[in-house]
């Protein structure tokens, strides 16, 4: 079986509930997140529980986040990413959706309320339109793909960039918005600013004249609408 469909079938079968058998040199840490849900199956490679950060996690084909008032499993691309982490169990039991719910209330998850304090730092301010600065060379922002990259995998990275900033701006949200530091208008306000200094880079360091890039500038339109109609982002776990 290749390696790509394995890894698919493995994390099919996890999230569904069925735990596949692995060896004692397995690794499946289990943290909670400050926001109330958790991330199961993953590898937590800063294991000091901090308020002030995020914690950098490893998630693998089995990982996922699951969201125990609304009984429901979001699988997790395979890369390290960082989250807001209340509490980790470092242990070598693979979970699934069923036994995730009883370590939830086992480890009296449920009852877990967030920090009270809790600040959302909004994306950067449009700049100001001034007199035009001598040009210098200046390397690209972290959050805008390598130029070295063939049109179609630097679009592909891109929109990985952009998601994951929405993912990290929706978890600040939740916290708030439990600790009742920003409203719900405040949150979506939040959504559409971040959208159009995504859609700004897009039209700055892409050729809009590419079908392809036309193609994604339209799905970050209708990114747009649904935060618009509905306060969150189109595909918004």
């Amino acid at each position: 079986m290749p390696d790509r469909v394995r890894k698919w079938v493995f994390a099919s079968c996890t999230v569904a509930g069925i735990v596949l058998a692995a060896g004692p040199s397995v690794r499946a840490d289990h943290a909670l997140l400050q926001d109330g849900r958790a991330v199961f199956n993953v590898v937590v490679i800063e294991d000091t529980t901090t308020w002030s950060r995020p914690l950098e996690i490893r998630t693998k084909p089995e990982s996922f986040l699951y969201d125990f008032s609304r009984n429901k499993v979001q699988p997790l691309l395979e890369r390290s990413k960082r989250f807001w982490v209340a509490e980790v169990i470092k242990t070598g039991e693979t979970m699934g959706k069923p036994e995730a719910r009883q370590f939830f209330k086992g480890r009296n998850w449920v009852n877990f309320e967030p920090p009270p304090t809790v600040v959302v730092v909004p994306p950067p301010p449009e700049p100001e339109p001034g007199a035009a600065a001598t040009v210098v060379a200046t390397p690209l922002p972290k959050e805008v793909a390598s130029e070295k990259l063939p049109l179609e995998r630097r679009i592909v990275e891109q929109m990985r960039i952009f998601r994951d900033e929405q993912e990290d701006l929706v978890n600040a949200l939740r916290l708030s918005l439990s600790a009742k530091t920003v409203d719900e208008k405040q949150a979506r306000d939040l959504r559409v600013r971040l959208l159009g200094r995504q859609a700004q880079i897009m039209k700055d360091h892409f050729p809009v004249e590419e079908t392809i890039v036309q193609n994604a500038l339209k799905a970050m339109d209708e990114n747009a609408k649904s935060v618009e109609e509905t306060g969150r982002f189109k595909n918004e776990f």
